[in-house]
C-alpha cells in the first residue's frame, strides 16, 4: 500500500512537472479532445496517464482501503466457514432428534400393544372366573333342597 503511494509520488509527480501544457487545438489530433481541455505532452516514449489531483487522491484512498476490504473479506470467509460448521452440527442434531422421535413413537406403539394384550388377558381371566347363571341357579336349588330336606327331617 505504501509502495503504491511512493510509486505514484516518484513516477507521476515528476512526469507532470516536466511537461508543458499546450492547448488541444494546436495539436494535429485535436478532434480527439473537446476544445476546452488541454493536452500535456511528456518527455517519454512510453504511454503516460495523467489524473486530476482530486482523482489521484481518490485512487490513493481506494488503494489504501483495498487492504481493509481484503481483511473484511477474509473475516467474512472465516465467519461463513464457522456458520457452515454450525449448520452441519445442527443438521446432525436434527437427525439425532428425528431418530429419538422415531424411537419414542415405536415405544408408544409397543406400549399400546402391550396394554391391548393385557386388557384382552384380563377380560379372558374375568370371563373364565365369572360364575354362570345356571351354576348359580343350580347352587340355589341345591341349597333349597338341602334346607327342605333338613326341615322335613326335623319336623
Amino acid at each position: 500500500m505504501i509502495l503504491g503511494i511512493v510509486l505514484i509520488t516518484l513516477v507521476i509527480l515528476p512526469l507532470t512537472s516536466w511537461s508543458e501544457t499546450v492547448p488541444c487545438k494546436t495539436l494535429s489530433f485535436q478532434n480527439l479532445f473537446p476544445k476546452n481541455q488541454t493536452y500535456i505532452p511528456v518527455n517519454t516514449t512510453e504511454a503516460v496517464i495523467c489524473f486530476k489531483e482530486k482523482d489521484g487522491m481518490q485512487m490513493i484512498l481506494d488503494i489504501e482501503n483495498t487492504q481493509d476490504y481484503k481483511e473484511q473479506v477474509d473475516l467474512l470467509k472465516q465467519s461463513t466457514a464457522e456458520l457452515e460448521k454450525q449448520v452441519n452440527l445442527l443438521r446432525q442434531v436434527n437427525e439425532l432428534q428425528d431418530q429419538q422421535i422415531q424411537t419414542a413413537e415405536q415405544t408408544v406403539i409397543s406400549y399400546h400393544n402391550l396394554l391391548k394384550a393385557q386388557k384382552e388377558a384380563y377380560e379372558k381371566e374375568i370371563e373364565n372366573n365369572k360364575p354362570s347363571i345356571w351354576r348359580e341357579i343350580g347352587i340355589g336349588i341345591g341349597a333349597a333342597g338341602i334346607g327342605a330336606l333338613m326341615g322335613a327331617l326335623l319336623f
